[in-house]
């Protein structure tokens, strides 16, 4: 029995409508059908109250999924690698700096380029410095709204690379544009932060999470298998 057949067993049982398990778990009724139909897989939150619902454990509504699924890896978030690029590059340069003046004070060329590597040094560790701002402020966003939020599944529209100028040696970057129903069917298509592409991998898995006061408020987690 799959994953779909259990969860139409189960409500048939309790006797509920597709409408009454999407309003308990806050998706729409679209969502509960494409469930059903093994269409689509409900995320790990959705399915935790599923189970609550159901009366029966997670392993034994997971237990009819292909627990691949559920074993996701999160994709490196973008401003964290190349925050820490930076960072270790612009660390490497101030020391390189402080060596070379510390063997070079009488000589007039190699200070002037103490001088450069220097100022290089600063610039990369000012910017790792900002990614990593960056990169936390994405953080505690995602961690408030997993914590507070509704969460959907959504469907990978499009992949999109970012541009060369933003990309470091053989390391491309890029975000997904998705598309998710909320509860009441009304489709939306969000943005999710950058991430670092996995060349040999061609499926990627998101969920939505939205603030359940402003539909503005979200954040896009994209996962891996």
């Amino acid at each position: 029995m799959t994953l779909g057949e259990t969860i139409k067993e189960n409500r048939a049982k309790f006797r509920l409508t597709q409408e009454k398990i999407a309003e308990m778990v806050n998706v729409s009724r679209q969502a509960v059908t494409k469930w059903e139909a093994d269409k689509s897989v409900p995320c790990i939150e959705n399915l935790i109250v599923l189970a609550d619902i159901f009366g029966i454990s997670l392993d034994e509504l997971a237990g009819k999924l292909d627990m691949k699924t559920l074993e996701l890896r999160p994709v490196k978030n973008a401003w964290f690698l190349y925050g820490k690029i930076m960072l270790i590059l612009g660390l490497f340069l101030l020391v390189a700096t402080a060596v070379l003046k510390a063997f070079t004070q009488m000589q007039h060329d190699l200070q002037t380029w103490a001088l450069i590597l220097g100022i290089n040094g600063v610039i990369w560790f000012s910017l790792g410095g900002i990614f990593f701002a960056i990169y936390k402020i994405q953080r505690n966003k995602q961690r408030r709204l997993m914590k507070e939020g509704v969460c959907y599944n959504a469907k990978i529209d499009q992949i999109i690379r970012t541009h060369a100028g933003i990309r470091i040696g053989s390391i491309i970057a890029g975000y997904a544009v998705c598309s998710y129903y909320n509860q009441d069917g009304e489709s939306f298509t969000v943005k999710s932060y950058a991430f670092i592409l996995e060349e040999h991998h061609a499926e990627y898995h998101a969920i939505v999470y939205i603030s359940p006061n402003s539909p503005k408020d979200y954040v896009v987690e994209i996962s891996i298998l």
